[in-house]
């Protein structure tokens, strides 16, 4: 474990270092008493009798995960039970959540005092050593293509294009952030120079590319109007066969495009972590799980040793097959019915 410190970054908007030690030292001591004693934290267990912790709020984010993972943690509500905790338990589960490998500070400027990063790292020190992970994270391999049609009460219709993902953190995930990025991440991408432009059938299309341990999925979603629903999907089909997303890499590729496209994902993901509490909290999850390029300059640096046969080879491995959610809308004229 190293206790990383940038120079480029401020840990928090504080204005006096002062005032920022004293608050990190609250912290420390405060979780090495709790550490050493949770017994306290027994008084609160009623405060929990009715929380419920939902994996995602989102209906239809559930809905794909169910489809796509079956029944899992990922999935599943929890509902907390204080009679079955006690002391014991609570320390066991303490010192599992505040192990070793678990456990991960960015110290992000150059200011803090020296006496502080070694009560940091003493602190770490006496952390205990992190249990086996008993968990089994899935990994999904979408063998069949299939359509789920729902209706939804709107004069809009909404087609879901999800597939799989490669493993966090592996070369062949950072070139499906490039494929994401070459499909529908800007004006100049796939979906939005043959559907919005020449076309004219949709405005934008959200997309997400979704890391999980395990794999992950990547997501695409249209709103279209009612009327124009067959159309788009039509074109959608002809546009997402393995044959035609490899021509479009291609294409962009032969035209000295691609260098293109690696910068404007490069300065996306630069503003993303231009706040600091937003990179430490990527520090923190690169520690964690493992799966984000920071600092910046190193997604760019990987980024440079993308070639065009990395994005045939994720298209070939993760988009010949797909999960179709057609989400479609009930105009009001068609209510009644």
């Amino acid at each position: 474990m190293k206790i990383q410190v940038e120079d480029d970054y401020v840990l928090m908007n504080l204005k006096a270092p002062k005032e920022r030690d004293k608050l990190i030292r609250k912290f420390l001591n405060l979780l090495k008493s709790l550490i050493e004693d949770p017994s306290p934290l027994l008084k609160y267990k009623e405060r929990v009798r009715d929380v419920k912790i939902q994996a995602e709020i989102s209906p239809l984010e559930r809905y794909i995960r169910e489809e796509i993972y079956g029944p899992h943690p990922y999935n599943a509500l929890v509902k907390p039970n204080p009679e079955v905790i006690n002391e014991e338990k609570l320390r066991k589960g303490v010192r599992e959540v505040f192990c070793q490998k678990r456990f991960f500070a960015a110290l992000l400027s150059n200011d803090i005092t020296s006496d502080l990063r070694e009560a940091l790292k003493s602190l770490y020190d006496e952390l205990p050593q992190c249990p086996e992970n008993n968990y089994i994270f899935p990994h999904w391999e979408l063998k069949n293509s299939f359509i789920k049609r729902r209706f939804i009460r709107s004069d809009d219709s909404y087609v879901v294009i999800v597939y799989s993902a490669p493993q966090p953190l592996s070369k062949d995930f950072l070139s499906m952030m490039l494929v994401d990025e070459l499909i529908a991440g800007s004006f100049q991408s796939m979906l939005m120079k043959v559907l919005r432009e020449e076309e004219g059938r949709i405005y934008s299309a959200s997309h997400e590319l979704k890391p999980m341990l395990g794999g992950g999925y990547y997501v695409i979603s249209i709103a279209v109007p009612n009327s124009s629903l067959s159309p788009l999907i039509r074109s959608l089909n002809d546009l997402l066969t393995v044959e035609s997303l490899k021509a479009w890499v291609e294409k962009v590729y032969k035209e000295n495009q691609l260098k293109y496209f690696k910068e404007r994902l490069y300065w996306k993901y630069l503003l993303a972590t231009s706040d600091p509490s937003v990179l430490s909290n990527y520090y923190a999850l690169e520690m964690a799980i493992g799966y984000y390029w920071t600092p910046p300059e190193r997604l760019r640096s990987l980024l440079e040793e993308v070639t065009v046969r990395d994005l045939l080879k994720v298209i070939d491995e993760h988009m010949r097959h797909k999960l179709l959610i057609i989400l479609e809308g009930v105009s009001p004229e068609n209510r009644a019915r």
